[in-house]
């Protein structure tokens, strides 16, 4: 059943969406800075489901493709098994998925964004 999501609400959902991913698991945002939350999500995550296939795709920035992720989350994801990593320069797209549910949200996957946006409606579609 679709549901509208609200303010920190989205932030718990996609945190619930990587709890609860053992197939897919995809993370498409122009930003990314994961929250220490979110690490530690996605470690317990491929943990418990060894085949968990994990795509991550993120963009903007083509002069400076660190201002869209850092070096340091791009080094945690890839030392994470089954794990893609794709840029895309013309992403505009927030789109959090896995076999069970997807979040379509205009929220980037950004530490900063998941702590101070307010009123930000978010679509869970289940």
């Amino acid at each position: 059943m679709p549901q509208l999501l609200t303010d920190s609400k989205i932030g718990s959902a996609i945190e619930e969406l990587i709890d609860k991913a053992d197939e897919f698991l995809w993370l498409i945002s122009p930003y990314i800075k994961l929250h220490d939350r979110i690490k530690d999500k996605l470690k317990i995550a491929t943990r418990r489901s060894q085949s968990l296939e994990i795509v991550i795709i993120f963009g903007k920035n083509e002069d400076d493709v660190s201002k869209s992720m850092s070096r340091d989350d791009i080094e945690f994801l890839k030392a994470l098994p089954n794990v893609r990593i794709g840029y895309e320069p013309r992403l505009h797209a927030k789109f959090y998925a896995s076999e069970d549910c997807c979040i379509i949200t205009s929220m980037n996957l950004h530490q900063f964004s998941q702590n101070t946006n307010i009123l930000s409606c978010w679509g869970l579609l289940s």
